[in-house]
């Protein structure tokens, strides 16, 4: 049995994720959305064309180091089980 990849990455809350239009704010979130008031997670868990569900989320060291994922992964990890952590606010 292959093991189980997780990665967990934390975002900030927003009610909908349906960007900021519907009056949504993102809060609990990092350094970038408290000075620009904004962040790339505003369409996470939102449906793409090809059918799947993408996510973003900012690393602090601005790369995420895969070998802590997969000794032997070079470039990328698959399969990989992303889960996403918001606080309540």
């Amino acid at each position: 049995m292959e093991n189980q990849r997780i990665m967990f990455c934390r975002i900030g809350w927003m009610e909908k994720y349906e960007g900021l239009d519907n009056g949504d704010q993102i809060t609990g979130s990092g350094k970038y959305v408290s000075e620009n008031d904004y962040g790339s997670e505003l369409y996470n868990f939102a449906k793409s064309s090809d059918g799947k569900i993408y996510g973003y989320a900012r690393n602090t060291n601005e790369s995420i180091y895969i070998k802590r994922l997969d000794k032997q992964a070079e470039a990328a990890v698959y399969p990989l089980d992303c889960r996403w952590l918001r606080r309540y606010i």
